[in-house]
């Protein structure tokens, strides 16, 4: 998954981290792997980050729809404000 230039760098954990949203591997698992850690993407730290590949928050979707509805031209600012995005985590397998 392609990571934004404002938000901060992944890391591997061997333990899951408890408030962190679990992805779906980007490569299928076969038979016979065995779970190795977590690749965890905290969320961004700072208010405007550009669009990237990370799934958006209900609250990021709700203010979308919001602003559709009531200023159509801003309805694409939450795309693009940091609390619009939460952290996650990928697990990794050998």
């Amino acid at each position: 998954m392609k990571c934004c230039a404002e938000s901060p760098e992944p890391y591997f954990s061997e333990t899951p981290h408890p408030y962190l949203h679990v992805t779906d591997p980007t490569t299928p698992v076969l038979p016979g792997q065995k779970l190795v850690g977590y690749m965890i993407h905290p969320s961004p730290k700072s208010m405007f980050v550009p669009p990237c590949e990370r799934p958006m928050n209900i609250f990021g979707y709700m203010s979308v729809i919001a602003l559709a509805f009531l200023f159509w031209p801003l309805s694409c600012l939450p795309c693009c404000c940091g609390f619009s995005y939460d952290g996650f985590q990928v697990p990794i397998y050998e």
